[in-house]
């Protein structure tokens, strides 16, 4: 298989900068928004492939959250997500046993001769904030 290197470029640098040092998902908007904070200000057009080319290598994970809003976040390890209701935030969750249950789960699917190739799943509810 051959390797895809790709062009070094300012904007790619910087998104990928932001995206190691977001404690969260991030929507187009919220990407732009500290984009603009770098003094930068691509068009949707150029900022969407950019963000399709990181998906399709692998740098980045695309998600459609409770919301149906799409958010974008480096893609380190697999982990799942918690989404408050009232005030949107996300909160990443990491749990051991939730992952083995969902590989046992999809072991069940393989002896059904189904082939699960990914799975999304979140939670979803209010945050410690909007419950004070």
């Amino acid at each position: 298989m051959k390797k895809t290197t790709l062009r070094k470029s300012a904007l790619r640098t910087a998104m990928m900068d932001i995206f190691s040092h977001a404690k969260a998902p991030l929507t187009v908007p919220s990407l732009q928004e500290a984009l603009k904070k770098k003094k930068l200000s691509p068009n949707k057009t150029s900022l969407y492939r950019h963000l399709d080319t990181l998906v399709s290598l692998g740098a980045l994970e695309e998600l459609v959250l409770e919301s149906s809003v799409t958010h974008y976040e480096l893609q380190r390890h697999h982990h799942h997500h918690f989404v408050c209701e009232s005030c949107e935030k996300i909160e990443c969750l990491e749990d051991s046993q939730l992952e083995k249950s969902i590989h046992a789960l999809e072991d069940t699917l393989k002896k059904k001769g189904l082939s699960a190739q990914k799975h999304q799943f979140s939670f979803s509810g209010t945050c410690k904030s909007c419950l004070s």
